[in-house]
């Protein structure tokens, strides 16, 4: 397992609660930023490299999906809700750690027994989470360690898989931010002296986009690269006719729809077979779901383009991709940061 993308991993970074990650980001990326790099109210970090004329703004969002604690019971059981989107039926059952302000605490989701033991029948309908607590063991002591407001978190770490695949929590979107700092790497080495780049990992992604619009309205880039990650449809049961097919292992997917440029789908889809880098075809019938819906709209507008990387069990304890997708993310953006000229 790559060493950096192993250290995204394992330090949590929930919606609203980015900061401890983004220290570590800075501290990566600050490495190669040629201007004063910085952190903005909303936690969103900002590396420039280069002067050009031309300014580009490629972003990943730094947050993942989680739990926060809203209420513990006189009995030591923990309640929560969930932070972005994370269906009930996911959780149940997981091994959690719960982000306390002395430490992690391991926990367990619990609910009420399903099975009817008589009839070996099973309820198919979801608990709510009202219904789902977490169980910390220590019951007497849970409401002096843990306090309303903790953030939770699945205690999901990373696993190669075979033939170049892996599974990790939070892939959405640690393979994005893992990405970005790359690709900085890369321009630092190489800068295009007629473009600038401004790489910016996102704060509160998953509960609206919010970091995007404060960082648009500080930049006004003229381009803007958005590295997220997409459902892979190439698991059982999958509609492909309504959601179309993306696969995992032939290359990232560039954004094709309503609600990004169709000038700059052109130029990467030009470039990766140019280049000969594997991609594949998003078709958006209407919003992205990801930072782009704000940032194309925020300030002046900009010209903006979604790549993602496909992986499977989106926002599950555990999201499985592969390491080929991701290189070759990293390829395309690359090749594009280096073409960009001011006549474009």
């Amino acid at each position: 397992m790559d060493e950096l993308f192993k250290k995204l991993v394992d330090i949590p970074s929930i919606s609203g609660n980015e900061a401890l990650f983004q220290q570590f980001v800075a501290g990566e990326l600050s490495k190669h930023s040629s201007e004063k790099a910085n952190t903005d109210v909303l936690n969103s970090f900002t590396a420039q490299v280069g002067t050009g004329s031309q300014k580009i703004l490629l972003t990943a969002h730094a947050d993942e999906i989680g739990f926060i604690v809203t209420y513990i019971s006189d009995d030591g059981f923990v309640y929560f809700q969930p932070v972005g989107g994370v269906d009930a039926d996911i959780a149940v059952g997981q091994i959690v750690k719960i982000l306390t302000r002395t430490g992690e605490v391991i926990g367990i989701v619990g609910r009420a027994e399903a099975w009817d033991t008589a009839s070996g029948e099973q309820s198919d309908t979801i608990t709510p989470y009202k219904e789902l607590w977490i169980d910390i063991g220590d019951n007497e002591k849970t409401a002096e360690i843990v306090s309303v407001g903790d953030q939770v978190v699945f205690d999901t770490s990373c696993y190669e898989l075979s033939n170049s695949f892996a599974l990790a929590r939070g892939a959405d979107n640690k393979l994005g931010v893992y990405a970005l700092i790359r690709l900085v790497e890369i321009f630092a080495k190489e800068p295009n002296p007629e473009a600038t780049l401004f790489a910016v990992t996102m704060a509160q992604e998953e509960i609206g986009s919010r970091g995007a619009q404060a960082v648009v309205n500080r930049v006004q880039p003229h381009y803007s690269l958005i590295i997220d990650t997409i459902g892979a449809t190439d698991t059982p049961v999958t509609d492909k006719e309504e959601i179309g097919q993306i696969m995992l292992g032939s290359g990232p997917t560039i954004s094709r729809g309503s609600n990004t440029n169709a000038d700059l789908f052109f130029v990467l889809e030009e470039i990766a077979k140019r280049e000969k880098i594997p991609f594949q075809v998003e078709a958006e019938a209407g919003p992205t779901a990801t930072d782009a819906d704000a940032i194309q709209i925020s300030g002046l507008g900009s010209a903006t383009a979604v790549i993602s990387i496909p992986v499977r069990y989106t926002h599950f304890p555990g999201e499985v991709f592969c390491w080929k997708d991701v290189e070759n993310c990293i390829k395309l953006v690359a090749a594009f940061l280096k073409s960009v000229r001011s006549s474009v």
